[in-house]
């Protein structure tokens, strides 16, 4: 029941707007803040010394490159499900060697140029906000 009732306090996280569900993710994408929720703070690539890009290739294949080297990789598909309010949120379910199923929901804003990946758009709680700009 508690868990219900934090994931209620949350839902104005969530998409309204179902036209975000045709932005592509496709492309190269840097690294620029995650923030996190407990204790609150953000790191950045300055303050870690890590360059992270993402990159969503067109044939369902990503990767993570950090400082120059390729860190993970396998492939993704892009999924949709509904948020507390029964709403559309755009989510990508990857797969690689290491983990098969691992979902992240993200929005992407400021005219397709900014990729924000949270639990907090699909309705839950605690786990902060990874963001990245479009190369």
């Amino acid at each position: 029941m508690k868990n219900i009732f934090l994931l209620l306090c949350f839902i104005f996280l969530s998409c309204d707007n179902n036209s975000e569900l045709n932005t592509s993710v496709v492309g190269k994408w840097d690294w620029t803040i995650q923030n996190l929720d407990a204790p609150p703070f953000s790191i950045t690539p300055q303050t870690t010394g890590l360059q992270e890009t993402l990159n969503f290739n067109t044939d369902g294949t990503y990767s993570v490159t950090i400082n120059n080297k390729i860190a993970n990789s396998g492939t993704y598909k892009k999924i949709v499900a509904k948020n507390l309010e029964g709403k559309n949120v755009s989510g990508i379910l990857y797969s690689n060697t290491r983990v098969t199923d691992s979902i992240d929901y993200y929005t992407i804003v400021e005219n397709s140029k900014k990729l924000i990946f949270s639990k907090g758009i699909i309705g839950l709680i605690g786990s902060g906000s990874r963001e990245y700009i479009k190369k």
